[in-house]
């Protein structure tokens, strides 16, 4: 069946609902009254909802605020980076196991802050990261004192080893262990007990960090570090944007899922990291953000899932020049 449909009905109908034809359009272009313009409909903010602090233990929810208050930032920043400093104290000693499915993941998180230049990112990271820094400054100087009395004793043994090498060169006549090849073993067992006790020296958060240094400094940090700062250093690094042409997003993968990582090493063994625990908490410009989603395979290889997202809202011109320290 074919329904003839009468044109100046059609585009009566059409007014009716509000939508305009052609010539409506060019009458509208030609009229006076086109300079007046209805209000905009406004966007969507992009910000989204603040960072719910009542979903915060009530002393933790108060000093986010009172971090925000102090540096005059979202308290959203100052939620993100403390979150992300919990979760390197942490240290990756804890899990959590599903109900009887063997589903175990690592308690630790990966975040990001995006938010443009002049937003204070560095003040809030630095101002959440001190109770850390404080930590590591108190412990360091009697663990760099063990560390350098260990290599003292580290020399010893290798040149005890050497000699023990040179005496020995020349065996008995029958070609039976002497009592100096006995001594060689010895110097071999010393020197490598010795090694197998290599001391730390205590650091938990990274900042400019390459993804091979961020590996060796999870062996030597017995497989828990944290990466915090309010630069994008170490998401440049591994997007391959400024020591080397070559994206390298393993150590966030591996870091995230608590896999495990080998660490080939110059002049010392391989050594295995049986559960990698990486904390991100960094605090970007868009620019960088955009860099990294563009970097081949990070998306896809499911390096973007990996992170909470935060973009705060904008305070610029808001300020409050007098402001309480926090407690």
């Amino acid at each position: 069946m074919i329904t003839r449909i009468d044109p100046a009905a059609l585009a009566a109908r059409l007014r009716a609902n509000g939508l305009m034809l052609e010539g409506d359009l060019n009458e509208t272009a030609s009229s006076p009254e086109s300079d007046q313009w209805a209000t905009p409909i406004p966007l969507d903010d992009p910000t989204g909802p603040s960072f719910p602090l009542n979903a915060l233990p009530d002393t933790l929810g108060a000093y986010v605020a009172a971090v925000a208050h102090q540096t005059q930032t979202p308290v959203d920043m100052a939620a993100i980076a403390t979150l992300g400093t919990i979760s390197a104290a942490a240290g990756g000693r804890y899990v959590v196991e599903g109900s009887g499915q063997g589903w175990i993941e690592p308690v630790h998180g990966m975040f990001v802050v995006v938010a443009e230049p002049g937003h204070r990112k560095s003040s809030v990271v630095r101002a959440v990261t001190q109770p850390i820094s404080d930590y590591e400054r108190d412990v360091q100087p009697d663990e760099r004192l063990a560390f350098a009395q260990w290599e003292s004793r580290l020399r010893v043994l290798e040149k005890a080893l050497s000699l023990a090498e040179t005496v020995a060169g020349k065996p008995a006549a029958d070609g039976s262990l002497t009592d100096r090849d006995a001594a060689r073993m010895a110097a071999v067992d010393a020197l490598e007990a010795h090694r197998a006790s290599r001391p730390r020296i205590t650091r938990i958060v990274y900042d400019d960090v390459t993804p091979e240094a961020a590996k060796s400094a999870l062996a030597d940090q017995r497989g828990a570090i944290a990466v915090i700062s309010g630069e994008s250093a170490f998401l440049s690094n591994t997007a391959g944007s400024r020591y080397s042409d070559t994206p390298n997003h393993d150590v966030i993968l591996s870091g995230h899922a608590g896999d495990s990582i080998r660490v080939d090493r110059r002049g010392r063994p391989a050594e295995t990291i049986d559960r990698a625990c990486l904390t991100i908490c960094v605090m970007v410009q868009p620019d960088v953000l955009r860099e990294l989603g563009r970097s081949p395979g990070f998306v896809e290889r499911g390096g973007a899932a990996r992170f909470l997202p935060c973009i705060p809202a904008d305070n610029l011109g808001h300020r409050q020049i007098d402001v309480t320290q926090v407690p």
